[in-house]
């Protein structure tokens, strides 16, 4: 099944780079950018039901990677979840993770092995989220999944301290929100936060969307149908749903990664400046040469790779430079 498209990407990206029309960045994430962008417009394209083209296949976790990891899938909160342990965890540091897929595609298993390798580098439990799809559940109900979640874990006996979120794309912008859901109802907040290349604005009014479109594989039609499926005629400006809107005081710590060439990389430095306006603790970091959740493409990339350590230091409170094996 992957044959036919993988030969499809080398071709148009090697005959694109001999005539000098490829795109600025290695020829090994040029190629990894036309294979996913063939995936994500064939997928939205389809004339099946949405049903129907969200029955994704786990990702490989590898071998170095199946050895250093327990999995199992849980109930947490009433959704379903798949839990990731490191060999090493010591019964501290829980992360809850939100998958991207624009609210309506993706799951815990086609992130299993980007999550693997952040609770690896973390140190920390994984618990990956099935919150609840668009369009047959829009708005709120993906929220209202992550904080019954988080709410679980805390009966639990895990202190919000121990605690921490990550998520990739619209799952990074699911996290913001949860934390500004958190705080407005005055539930404790988690220690730390990190996210991949967060979609924060559903309205798509950044330039970078147009500026972009070329060396990503995401485009604003693609934006354009999650965000309608996942609104159902909502707000798009609503702060929960495109938390860049959002009152940002008081959350706790954390971390931005974007890469440069991506269709989302002015949400997430326009993130980090409103967030350390509102007095947040913020690193951002933005990969040159980098298209968008580049850290799924671990150990493909070498930025990927390098990303995920660095993510996976800031959620543990390490300093960054520290190595992790």
């Amino acid at each position: 099944m992957l044959l036919r498209p993988l030969l499809r990407a080398l071709w148009q990206t090697t005959s694109r780079r001999v005539r000098g029309r490829g795109r600025p960045m290695s020829f090994r994430a040029d190629l990894l950018v036309e294979l996913l962008r063939y995936g994500v417009h064939e997928a939205v394209e389809s004339p099946e039901p949405l049903s129907i083209r969200r029955q994704e296949r786990p990702t490989p976790l590898g071998f170095r990677i199946r050895r250093r990891v327990r999995l199992r899938h849980r109930e947490i909160g009433g959704a379903r979840a798949l839990e990731i342990t490191p060999g090493s965890w010591t019964g501290r540091r829980t992360l809850l993770y939100l998958h991207g897929g624009g609210y309506c595609c993706c799951s815990s298993d086609t992130h299993r092995a980007l999550v693997a390798r952040l609770a690896l580098a973390a140190g920390a439990r994984a618990l990956a989220l099935d919150y609840r799809l668009a369009p047959e559940h829009p708005f709120p109900a993906a929220l209202d999944d992550v904080l019954a979640a988080y709410e679980a874990l805390l009966a639990e006996g895990m202190p919000a301290s121990e605690i921490t979120l990550a998520g990739d794309s619209a799952g990074g912008g699911l996290v913001i929100a949860s934390l500004v859901r958190m705080r407005e109802t005055g539930r404790p907040l988690p220690a730390r936060a990190a996210v991949f290349s967060p979609w924060v604005d559903l309205g798509l009014s950044t330039p970078s969307i147009e500026r972009n479109e070329g060396t990503d594989f995401l485009s604003r039609q693609i934006l354009e149908f999650f965000a309608t499926s996942y609104l159902a005629g909502k707000d798009p400006r609503a702060p929960l749903a495109s938390p860049l809107h959002a009152d940002l005081a008081g959350l706790p710590p954390f971390f931005i990664i974007t890469g440069e060439l991506e269709v989302l990389a002015d949400e997430g430095r326009i993130l980090a400046e409103r967030a350390e306006a509102a007095g947040v603790e913020t690193r951002f970091r933005e990969w040159k040469k980098c298209f968008h959740i580049f850290p799924s493409c671990a150990p493909i990339l070498p930025e990927a790779n390098a990303a995920i350590r660095e993510a996976g230091a800031f959620l543990a409170g390490r300093d960054e430079s520290e190595k992790v094996d």
